[in-house]
C-alpha cells in the first residue's frame, strides 16, 4: 500500500488486516527508498504521530496540524527555497 501523509488512515488499513477472526500471522512491510518522497512522507507521519500523542497526553501544543508550505517543501525536497 502507498504511504499517506495522514498516519491515522494507514493505521486504520493495518488494523483491517488484523480483523476479528484472522487466524494467520500477519506481517506488514513498508518499502522505503532512501531519498524518495516516501521517505519524507514517513518522516512527516512520525512528526504527526508525535504531535497526536502529545495532544492526547494533554500537552499544550501550538503546532499547526495542517500541511504547511514548509511541509510541502520538505516532501518535494525544496528546502533550499525557504
Amino acid at each position: 500500500m502507498d504511504l499517506h501523509w495522514n498516519p491515522a488512515l494507514e493505521l486504520q488499513a493495518c488494523d483491517r488486516v488484523h480483523r476479528m477472526g484472522q487466524t494467520r500471522e500477519v506481517h506488514i512491510h513498508k518499502l522505503i527508498m532512501k531519498g524518495s518522497i516516501e521517505e519524507r512522507v514517513l518522516a512527516l507521519q512520525l512528526k504527526k504521530m508525535e504531535l497526536a500523542v502529545s495532544v492526547l497526553k494533554g500537552a499544550a501544543s501550538k503546532k499547526n496540524v495542517n500541511l504547511t508550505m514548509a511541509d510541502l517543501r520538505f516532501l518535494f525536497d525544496l528546502q533550499s527555497d525557504r
